[in-house]
């Protein structure tokens, strides 16, 4: 099972956009209120309310994947380390996940502020591509996947649709 771990956080980080998207076309965004890690002012919010179970599932999940995606880069980059040409690309991933982890923490304290929706999403794509391109450095030649551009535009474009439907 070459790479398992790499693919475990290529599947977490798309059924976070998943759950995510849940929370938007629920309206459960604001449903913990503008505190964290606290829901509500309690760490085991009352989850008869099925807003509060869904958004706070969000978080908990969202948080996790935090530490799958800081993990992940690392593992990655220590096999990559000197023997590949896109060694460094790992830094990309969490580059990114601390921007979507300041996106997402400024959407839970200001109360989902307008537009940062979008951001969101947008950054969280961009972190799924960054997980599923590093990747493809494990089980690519040493000077890293070739890249098809049109092709890799018609993939996002499917992602992000099927992530929009969902």
């Amino acid at each position: 099972m070459k790479n398992l771990f790499s693919k475990i956080t290529i599947i977490s980080t798309l059924f976070a956009l998943i759950l995510g998207n849940l929370v938007v076309a629920t309206n459960s965004g604001d449903a913990c209120g503008t505190n964290w890690p606290k829901c509500n002012g309690q760490y085991i919010p009352d989850f008869t309310n099925i807003n509060v179970l869904i958004e706070y599932s969000h978080r908990i999940f969202t948080t996790s994947l935090g530490f799958i995606l800081l993990l992940n880069a690392i593992l990655v980059s220590k096999k990559l380390k000197k023997s590949h040409a896109k060694s460094w690309w790992p830094l990309i991933t969490i580059i990114l996940l601390i921007v979507q982890s300041l996106v997402g923490g400024i959407n839970v304290l200001l109360g989902t502020p307008i537009g940062f929706t979008t951001i969101d999403v947008t950054v969280s794509l961009l972190l799924l591509v960054s997980v599923i391109y590093t990747h493809t450095l494990l089980e690519s030649p040493k000077e890293g996947p070739k890249i098809d551009i049109k092709k890799g535009a018609y993939y996002l474009l499917i992602i992000t649709f099927i992530i929009s439907v969902a």
